[in-house]
């Protein structure tokens, strides 16, 4: 099957440039993924893409036990079926979805692309636009997540990509105790930790202050190893000097006043 075949999520609708080739073993991997995890989401099965994508993660660290894998796939679905992710995304499902998180946190999402010095998939946001007190329960959140969803899936529009691992840049100057929620945090965890297959490259914390680090060590037991050892609190100086962008999170916003927020939203997905 052809990668239009199979593809479920956001990569259907966002044309990878290269890189669609598995390895031999990943293509081993996949197999027995497959197989294993059709035991068990007979109801929502994934997409050969998705196998794969589960299959380029893990293959590296893999000690031919599936268990641990099929319990993240089964996971993976359920996070799907939990946030009302449709069974075939369209275009206009994934812009309205980025609409209303801005209706909600104006700022909050800045910027995905692969603008840097080493053309790594990249996902910026600007805490200090984020305001979890102005949500009334919990499916006002929902936006937020399903856009993270798509954006993880923009990230990881072909293998090449997947096996990269994304860049999460997270801008803090501003960021006080009104914008941080220990729940928000738990659930996002949920889904980048436990749910999608994504490989996190790392997460760079902008313009850290002493209650971005409180914080962070409020959230250390949610975090995994793997991701605890990938936080790296930097100035903007520091990052630009890795990645050669001076401040990607800005460029963002900047990016997205020039322009009505749906065409700066096209823009975004086109850009993969």
């Amino acid at each position: 099957q052809t990668k239009e075949d199979t593809m479920m999520t956001v990569q259907q609708y966002i044309k990878g440039k290269n890189g669609m080739t598995l390895t031999e073993k990943e293509r081993n991997w996949a197999l027995k993924l497959k197989q294993e995890v059709s035991k068990v989401t007979s109801k929502h099965p994934l997409t050969d893409y998705e196998i794969a994508q589960f299959a380029i993660v893990t293959a590296a660290d893999n000690t031919n036990r599936t268990s641990p894998v099929v319990k993240r796939m089964v996971a993976y679905q359920k996070w799907k079926q939990q946030h009302n992710i449709p069974e075939v995304i369209t275009p206009q499902d994934i812009k309205q979805d980025l609409i209303d998180l801005e209706a909600l946190f104006p700022g909050f999402f800045a910027v995905c692309d692969s603008n840097n010095t080493k053309n790594l998939p990249m996902f910026g946001t600007d805490f200090s636009k984020a305001f979890p007190a102005k949500l009334k329960n919990k499916e006002e959140s929902f936006p937020m997540f399903r856009s993270q969803f798509y954006l993880f899936g923009a990230m990881t529009n072909n293998f090449d990509n997947i096996r990269k691992g994304g860049l999460f840049v997270l801008e803090n100057e501003g960021r006080g105790w009104a914008n941080f929620s220990i729940d928000l945090e738990r659930r996002s965890a949920e889904l980048h930790q436990h749910a999608f297959p994504i490989n996190v490259n790392g997460v760079y914390l902008l313009n850290p202050s002493s209650v971005l680090k409180v914080m962070i060590n409020m959230t250390k037991n949610i975090m995994s190893p793997k991701i605890r050892n990938s936080l790296h609190f930097c100035t903007m100086k520091e990052y630009k000097r890795e990645f050669g962008d001076s401040d990607p999170v800005k460029r963002g916003a900047r990016e997205r006043g020039e322009k009505p927020f749906d065409d700066f939203l096209q823009g975004v997905l086109d850009s993969y």
